[in-house]
Formats: structure tokens, sequence, C-alpha cells
């Protein structure tokens, strides 16, 4: 008895070690997913439902807490939820139809505080619009109005990446009449004149904006109104809702109103009766369609015959899950984030596989449009790579071709591409493996000048591949029109070159013009000086020989002077003219 207690007590110590570490790692989970992908395009939306409308201040107040993933599969949520703690109180919390299926922090709920928290996830991942976590009771404890909030919500996406898809919260208003006001409320059908009618009531017609198509099933459960017309003949009608197709409602003066709320409904195939009665009698009654199945399937095991480690490329996996209520519609199957396919059975075999690890999501959608999805990896193993023994390292645009070859197994194929420098594949050829393990290629030459490299990835019969080998740089370039030494100058660098030195030659022709023009200038300013300075010269020679010759009668002393000055003039002038000669010359040049 002692060890039995020895043993219960070692394994809840286990288990309490084990809860709390899986609770830190939920709970960095939560954290990472709020602050990283706060700005996630997903949306979801926690909301709170009154399951019926507050008829009395004796009955329950009963709350549905819902998620709306809108189209996003989720898989952990929490929230704070807070209620008026003057107007109600917390009696239980139900999560027997919950899709979640473990509880990191169990629904707490404070009466004193008015406040409900909690956290809870699944393994699989859910959508739909109005998916359960839980149902809360509420004992009224007075009357007034009052709101149900919603805070430190978040849902996290079962996508792998743990992102934030919470956007949106939905309180809830209530308004709790005191039991004087209760009281006073009574049905009571407008005053008028009833008319004798010939017939019976034709079938009541019903209008019913939260479930429109009696048809179809609906994936989201709430209190509903339901209108419909009273004709002035009729003197009695019944309505009611149950789950028998061929109900007859008795008559109730809240049918003569012509609308009712409904409370929200369970899961199953209802149907809301209606009939009228006048002075003929009860008229046909309508039996309207209600199917309510707001349950995601039921979680499932992805399997395969291959292994989930497997050479096989082309596995078969296999899942199978049920929908009570309203039955599986389909399968989508998801593989690395890609809908490839959606099938009505529970069986898929997949195209061949390159090599690597997989991501498989496989979604069950039941008839109402909710859905469970399961994650599993899958790794295809390659089968062996090829060689690459020889391949060209250099080839002329619209010339050469590139040539390749080397090993693989016999009677295989080689997948040949060719890349370029910006990874993207710009050729794809196949060739066959002979019998001695060889394979060759000629790939004709249609690429731009640029780097490229060759991929060769093996392929057996049964499809399976080889990773990929990547070949040595293939520079394509044009044909050089000269070689100097290991100097190649194609046609472009020509045309290039030739234009450079067609510019250096222009600019050094106009540095010279430029240089001729400025020393052009300074000898036309020197010989503009030098002919002034000859002219004024000679002006003062004459000016002399005029002031000697001025009285019309020059002595002996002045005509010598005078023969002197004339004699310098002429020597001034057969200098001037060699001068003035040469700087003209000089101009020329």
């Amino acid at each position: 008895m002692k060890n039995q207690n020895k043993e219960k007590n070692i394994i809840c110590k286990i288990s309490k070690g084990m809860n709390l570490h899986f609770k830190i790692i939920f709970y960095f989970i939560i954290l990472l997913s709020i602050f990283t992908f706060s700005q996630n395009a997903n949306a979801a939306t926690l909301e709170l439902n009154l399951e019926k409308n507050i008829t009395s201040v004796k009955d329950d107040v009963v709350v549905l807490v819902t998620i709306d993933s809108e189209g996003q599969d989720i898989n952990t949520a929490q929230a704070t939820i807070s209620f008026p703690a003057d107007l109600l109180e917390v009696t239980k919390v139900d999560r027997v139809d919950s899709i979640f299926t473990f509880w990191l922090e169990e629904p707490i709920y404070d009466n004193a505080k008015g406040v409900i928290t909690f956290v809870g996830g699944s393994t699989s991942g859910f959508t739909g619009p109005g998916l359960k976590l839980m149902k809360i009771s509420f004992r009224v404890k007075g009357s007034g109005t009052g709101k149900l909030g919603i805070t430190n919500g978040a849902i996290t996406a079962s996508d792998g990446t743990g992102s934030n898809v919470y956007t949106t919260a939905k309180g809830l208003d209530i308004s709790i009449p005191s039991t004087a006001e209760f009281q006073a409320v009574k049905l009571e059908r407008s005053v008028k004149e009833v008319t004798q009618s010939k017939k019976l009531p034709a079938v009541a017609g019903l209008s019913i904006p939260f479930y429109p198509d009696q048809a179809k099933w609906n994936n989201r459960s709430a209190s509903f109104k339901a209108s419909w017309n009273v004709g002035s003949d009729i003197i009695q009608a019944g309505v009611a809702v149950n789950q028998n197709p061929t109900f007859l409602p008795e008559a109730s003066a809240e049918a003569l109103t012509g609308n009712k709320i409904f409370s929200a409904l369970s899961d199953g195939v209802w149907y809301l009766h209606l009939r009228f009665k006048n002075n003929v009698g009860w008229g046909p009654a309508t039996h309207y369609r209600l199917a309510i199945d707001t349950t995601p399937p039921s979680p499932f095991k992805i399997t395969s015959t291959d292994g989930m480690i497997t050479s096989e490329p082309k596995p078969t996996i296999n899942f199978i899950s049920s929908d009570v209520t309203s039955g599986i519609n389909n399968y989508i199957i998801r593989l690395d984030g890609v809908v490839v396919d959606t099938i009505s059975s529970s069986t898929y075999k997949f195209l061949p596989l390159l090599p690597g690890s997989h991501q498989i999501i496989v979604v069950a959608v039941d008839k109402a449009g909710n859905s469970t999805s399961e994650t599993e990896n899958l790794e295809i193993l390659p089968i062996e790579a090829p060689e690459i023994t020889y391949v060209s390292r250099s080839v002329i645009i619209d010339e050469g071709s590139i040539v390749a070859g080397g090993t693989a197994l016999a009677n295989e194929q080689v997948i040949v591409q060719i890349q370029n420098a910006q990874k993207q594949i710009v050729s794809e050829q196949i060739v066959p493996v002979d019998e001695s393990g060889n394979w060759n290629i000629t790939i004709y030459n249609t690429f731009g000048a640029g780097n490229y490299q060759l991929l060769a990835t093996a392929r057996d019969n049964n499809m399976a591949s080889s990773l990929p080998v990547l070949s040595e740089v293939i520079k394509v370039k044009q044909r050089p029109m000269l070689v100097l030494g290991s100097l190649e100058i194609t046609q472009s660098w020509f045309f290039i070159g030739l234009i450079g030195i067609l510019f250096v030659a222009f600019g050094a022709g106009w540095f010279g013009y430029y240089k001729w023009k400025a020393q052009l200038d300074r000898k036309v300013v020197i010989a503009q000086r030098d002919i002034v300075n000859i002219f004024d010269n000679l002006e003062n020679d004459i000016n002399e020989l005029l002031k000697n010759y001025a009285d019309g009668n020059p002595d002996e002393a002045h005509l010598i002077q005078m023969k002197t000055t004339l004699k310098s003039m002429k020597e001034d002038l057969e200098k001037s003219r060699s001068y003035v000669v040469d700087n003209i010359r000089e101009i020329e040049e």
C-alpha cells in the first residue's frame, strides 16, 4: 500500500512537471504570436451570444463563447471575459462540446471581480463561423443593464507559424428588467376586425434572415427571429420548434403577433412549425427545416502505406474523419501550403514528388462548412545523383553549343537544366542514360551574354529523382574582332573603343585650337602696339621738322638738324618695314 502511494506521488509530480513545461512552451507561443504576427492579414473573432432570451428574473442567463475563424485554421485561443458582477454570478462553465482538447489554463471565474479567464488549444486545426469553446451559465442577481466584454484575446493559426489571427471581439449587451416589468409584459394581438373566409388558410410563409435557406446545413447557432404575416381572417395560430418534421403546433397567443425570437438551437435537424386557423378551420402547416451543425469533424490521423520517410516518389496517404451531424462532404489536400486536390475519398496518391521534406495538410470539411485539419511531415529520399564529367566552359553567342556529359545509373534519365546568374531556369532537356551508364547532351546556344550553370538531376523509371548536381560556370560571350595576346576585343568593345578614341581626338583638337587662338590673339596685340609706336615716332620727327621750318627761313643750324632728322626718319622707316613684315609673318604662322 505504501509503495502504491509512493508511485502515485511520483506520477503526480512527473505529471505536474510535464504540465508546467508544456504550459511554459504554450505561453511562449502565444506571446510570440501576439508581438510578432499582430499584423497578419488573416482574421478571427471571439464572440459572445445569448443561448436564449431573458424572459424571467428566475431563469439562468446562458452565454455561448465561440470563434468565427473567417476561413483560417486555428488551434489555440486565450481571453479574459468580463461581466457585470452586480447583475450576474457564474454558476457553471460547460466545456463538453468544446473544440479544444487540452487546457493550459482551465476556465477560472471570479464572481467578486466579474472576470473569467482561459487558455486552451487542440492538436488539430479547426475552421468555421461558430466554433464552440464553452458555455457559461449565470444566475441573475438583480435588474439593470450591463455589458459582457472580451479583453486580452489571442487566437493562433494552425499553419505551423503560430501567427496570431485574432482581430476583433464581439461582446454582449444585456438588459434585465425588474420583476414588475416582467409581469407587465404580455402578448396582445393588434386590435383589428376579423373577416370571414370561404376556404381554409393557405400555407403560412416564413421569413428567417438568420437561416434563409432551409435546404442547406448551417454552421452557426444563436437566438434568431422568425416573422410571418397574419391574415385578416385568422382567428388562431400555432408556432413551435422541435425535431418532429410533421408536428402540428397548438394555438397560442404569441403566434398571432407575427414574429418571435427563438433560443439558439443545438446541433441537429429542427423544424419550425406554423399554421393558421380561420372561420373555416385549420389550414396546412408549414414545416421549415433548420439544419444546424456547428461542430467540426472529429480529429484524425494521417498515415502512409509507404511510411513518412520513404524513397517512393508517389506515396499514398490515408486518413478518415467523421461528422455525426451533417457528415463529411470532402477532403482538401495541401502540399507545402498549396492545394493540390479536393476529394471525397479517404485515400490520396501524390504525383511524383521531389526529394526533400514536404508538409502535408489534410482538411476534413463537413456539409455545413466546418473543417478540421491535420498536419504531417513527409520526407522523400533521393536516388543516387549523376556526375558531370565535362561541360563547355566558354561559348560564342549564336555560334557555339553547350556540350556536357557524365555518368549515372544505367537506363535512367537525366534532366538537364541551364540556369542564369539570377538562378532562373532558361532551358530544360531530358536525355537518356545508356546501358554503360553514360549520358551526353548538346544544347544549341540561344542565350545572351553572361554566366550560366548546368544542373543535372537523375530520374528512374518510377519517377524517383536525385538531388541536382551543379556544374562549373559557363561563360557565354560575343566573338572577338581582335585578339591581342590573351586580350580578346569583341565587336561591342571595338566600337566602344573607337568611339572613345574619336572623343579623345576631338578633345585634343579642340584644346590645340584653343591654345593656337590664344597665342594668335597675343601676337596681334603685340603687332598693334609696335605699329602704334612706329607712327608715334614718325609723328614726333615730322613735328620737329615743322618746328624748325616754322619761320620759312631756316638758318644753317636748322638745316643741319633737319637733315639729321630726315636721315633718322629714313632709318626708322627701314627698320619698321622689316619689323612689321616679320610680325605679320609670325601671325600667319
